[in-house]
């Protein structure tokens, strides 16, 4: 009777020296993976607290803020914006010229190694036109950023107030 007891606590080393072996070999390969995605472009882009602001009734535009920021070791290119939200999407720089506004469609996005790119009202936006409905304080959205490589990174935007200035939850 003793020699089948040592024989099942025998058994039960085993069993949980194997699974910790599992488990270790899952994370040596997790670390793996996650130090080779940068190379992938996978998570070379992130993004910082990207909104829009909420939209009158009626209101056929609206605009997307935040901060692009390239954390990979080669320039990120967007050169594309897709959305449910509508029927186009763009990147876009309002300036003032000579006392007047105006604002232009940049066909492409350089963020270079380790460098950010703000998007803000008065500056550089995602510009929304053709609104399939209003946006609406306190909901939320997702874009996709189309990078020149073929990459389609999706990122969700929150909705603030109408007269929002920065991130919804910080101060208007």
């Amino acid at each position: 009777m003793r020699r089948s007891r040592m024989i099942y606590s025998s058994a039960g080393v085993n069993q949980r020296t194997n699974s910790l072996m599992r488990a270790d070999c899952r994370n040596i390969v997790l670390s793996i993976l996650l130090a080779l995605l940068p190379l992938a472009g996978v998570t070379a882009e992130q993004t910082e607290g990207l909104w829009a602001r909420a939209t009158v009734p009626g209101a056929d535009t609206g605009a997307v803020y935040g901060r692009l920021r390239n954390a990979g070791g080669e320039p990120l290119v967007i050169v594309g914006i897709e959305t449910s939200m509508a029927e186009k999407a763009e990147i876009h720089v309002s300036s003032v010229h000579e006392g007047m506004s105006r604002m232009e469609h940049t066909p492409r996005l350089q963020i270079e190694a380790g460098e950010s790119a703000r998007l803000e009202p008065g500056g550089r936006h995602i510009m929304l036109m053709g609104l399939n409905e209003p946006l609406r304080k306190g909901a939320s959205f997702d874009i996709e950023l189309l990078l020149e490589d073929g990459a389609r990174l999706r990122r969700q935007v929150l909705i603030g107030g109408i007269g929002q200035m920065t991130v919804p939850g910080g101060e208007p």
